[in-house]
């Protein structure tokens, strides 16, 4: 997009384009590129012409027709060296010319026309007449070796330059072939890296246009402009710290800092205002369940050792408690999906035979609370006996109307500041605001005018892991005695964070 709408200087490379380097590289002597001779990935070079261009075809077995392999010469300088010296290097233009990635049949054809090289080399240094063969006959562990296996381990060396149908067949000990392979491994290595430093396709660039690159590229660069895109894509990131350490890495990067697709980011960014009060009555409905601290006693710790979620197991226990009473006996738990968790109880004089209850717990905005317990199969279970238990544990929490005053503290977290600026603006307004009860995941609030009254409660995340750290999920009205106050009470709460 940039050579095409801003340079204007044609689809093909061309001089004056910016490229950045993603492989290490050595340049060869010969190229004139003398201090340093290292090429390391995330430098940039500018180009100065585009030379000549080589191509190499290359036989796979995972293709049926040759891999084309292309190289093109070009002069560049180097950007991000002091002096920024020039030189010639050759890029590989397979890579430099997919969108995304080259294709796996294109890098295996590179490696074999590595290891052709190396063959080659192989050929005209061979083994035999290399130091590392010295070595070998040297080594105390050869000399210890039976005559039988030195034999061998000079056959097995001859027939390293011999076609694979003309090699002699050779038996002899673990030891004598380890040993032989510990110093042929040294001399191949030796030899790949000679031909690294000598041959500029083995060595070729991997380079993509420089204009736009990922912010891990420019860590340690410092550039005298910048254009950031700040929103990256849908939930990626913006509720979690790595969103902020890439945000703070791109920013840091420029002298001048231009942020294009900003994203506007605030603790209400995900927050639900709910009504789900009835006037002047307080609500009846049951509430999710979340427990916080939650100890299991001994007799289910074995029956619910497996299971992650809190909320969950504090449910299954509470409800296992209720249901023992009357004979049903906790055996088991299974976690089905990320949202429903099993637990099977036996029933009293049925054997084999299990009770199945469902347990449904919310996602990440509702902080994995659970919502719902449902009987699956009753399998010959009182069903009137089963119903009341369940309707017990899901509304054995204090209902809104007894909540009383427990006057907590302010939190120290980054609610402390949200709070602290409703209390100021409900009281310019004559409302009288309360924290009422402070939970781990929720608070409840209560609200009060020369009429009217209201209770509500913020539900907040705290796990980094499901990014809910820092934010509210939800604001949900309990009781009121006036829709008014409703009206009001939102306008304040979310005053400077909604549209």
């Amino acid at each position: 997009w940039i050579k095409k709408q801003c340079l204007k200087n044609g689809e093909n490379l061309s001089a004056n384009d910016l490229l950045i380097v993603n492989n290490n590289v050595t340049i060869p002597d010969d190229s004139g590129f003398q201090i340093p001779r290292r090429i390391v990935n995330g430098m940039f070079f500018t180009v100065l012409d585009v030379k000549e261009t080589k191509q190499e075809y290359i036989k796979i077995r995972q293709s049926q027709n040759p891999i084309i392999l292309s190289f093109t010469k070009i002069r560049v300088k180097c950007l991000s060296l002091s002096g920024l010296p020039e030189t010639e290097v050759w890029i590989l233009d397979n890579y430099f010319n997919s969108e995304d990635d080259w294709t796996k049949e294109e890098q295996i054809a590179f490696r074999v026309f590595v290891n052709e090289k190396i063959n080659e080399e192989k050929r005209k240094q061979k083994f035999e007449n290399s130091p590392e063969h010295k070595q070998l006959l040297q080594d105390k562990q050869f000399n210890d070796f039976s005559n039988e296996e030195k034999e061998a381990i000079n056959t097995l060396v001859k027939n390293y330059n011999l076609p694979k149908d003309k090699k002699e067949k050779v038996e002899t000990s673990r030891n004598a072939r380890n040993l032989l392979s510990t110093y042929y491994k040294k001399y191949s290595r030796i030899l790949f890296f000679q031909i690294k430093e000598s041959d500029p396709f083995v060595n070729a660039v991997f380079v993509k246009y420089g204009w736009a690159i990922i912010v891990h590229k420019a860590i340690g660069s410092t550039y005298n402009e910048v254009i950031i895109k700040g929103h990256r894509k849908e939930n990626d990131g913006i509720t979690n710290d790595s969103y902020f350490r890439w945000l703070y890495s791109g920013v840091t990067a420029g002298k001048i800092v231009n942020i294009t697709s900003p994203k506007t980011i605030n603790p209400f960014m995900n927050c639900v205002f709910e009504d789900n009060s009835i006037k002047g009555i307080s609500t009846k409905s049951k509430e999710f369940l979340i427990f916080e601290n939650y100890e299991v006693e001994t007799r289910f710790t074995d029956k619910v050792e497996s299971l992650e979620n809190k909320n969950v197991i504090g449910t299954i226990c509470e409800i296992s408690k209720l249901l023992e009473q009357n004979g049903y006996l906790l055996e088991s738990t299974k976690r089905f999906s990320e949202y429903l968790t099993k637990a099977f109880y036996s029933i009293p004089q049925k054997e084999n035979q299990q009770l199945i209850l469902n347990i449904d717990n919310k996602g990440s905005k509702d902080n994995f609370a659970v919502g719902n317990i449902r009987i699956e199969n009753l399998n010959g279970a009182d069903d009137n006996i089963i119903k009341q238990c369940i309707e017990n544990c899901l509304t054995q929490k204090k209902s809104v109307s007894s909540i009383t005053n427990d006057n907590p503290e302010l939190p120290s977290d980054f609610r402390q500041t949200i709070y602290s600026n409703w209390f100021e603006n409900c009281e310019n307004e004559n409302i009288a605001l309360k924290i009422m009860q402070s939970h781990n995941n929720q608070d409840i609030f209560r609200a009060t005018c020369e009429k009217d009254s209201l209770t509500f409660r913020v539900w907040y995340g705290t796990s980094e892991q499901n990014h809910t750290k820092g934010f509210f999920s939800k604001i949900e009205i309990l009781e009121k005695s006036s829709e008014d106050l409703v009206f009001d009470l939102k306008k304040l709460l979310l005053n400077g964070f909604s549209d």
